[in-house]
């Protein structure tokens, strides 16, 4: 299953990269791979610099857990021969490059020598600016959505529409927030 999944991707990268040097890879469907030990997911992502979020079968929520934590998400979804997959609110609101990693299936080989040259402040300050806008506030507890700066995703969405139907200008690519 897991040499299928995602068009075989997931599993090109975790057999390529398991054993490398600053990587930690877990298919959670493949058992094999698993430690010993319970893994507290959001834990790792907290102390992880990148966060793998690969393509799979359909939307996931993955990018938005590690967008929240702030760990910058290396995007895989883009086979090189068809446009690149557009993620939440892009192009009309945010410029996903700002504050992610994103890969093409030919440049899996030299993923490591590509995250090594990303300027990772930069993409913690993006994301710092950027994640507010992909969390529904009226989903968080009162105490968190207090928390939140600028738009949230409903406001997001709502000037993605706005710019699509021609009512406002794209953000354009340095533009990743907005306020209230």
């Amino acid at each position: 299953f897991l040499a299928r999944y995602s068009f075989g991707l997931r599993y090109e990268i975790f057999s390529k990269f398991r054993e490398t040097e600053g990587f930690r890879l877990y298919a959670t469907d493949f058992p094999a791979s698993m430690p010993a030990r319970q893994i507290d997911i959001s834990g790792e992502i907290l102390a992880s610099r990148f966060c793998l979020c690969p393509s799979g079968t359909g939307w996931g929520m993955r990018v938005f857990h590690v967008l929240v934590l702030g760990c910058v998400p290396v995007l895989t979804q883009h086979d090189g021969k068809h446009p690149a997959v557009a993620q939440a609110f892009e192009p009309e609101v945010l410029d996903w490059s700002q504050f992610a990693v994103v890969v093409r299936r030919d440049q899996i080989d030299q993923l490591p020598a590509l995250l090594k040259a990303v300027d990772i402040d930069a993409k913690r300050e993006a994301i710092r600016r950027a994640w507010s806008q992909t969390v529904w506030a009226d989903a968080l507890p009162p105490g968190l959505r207090a928390q939140l700066h600028g738009a949230d995703a409903f406001e997001t969405m709502m000037r993605a529409l706005a710019v699509r139907v021609g009512l406002e200008k794209p953000a354009g690519r340095n533009a990743t927030v907005f306020s209230r």
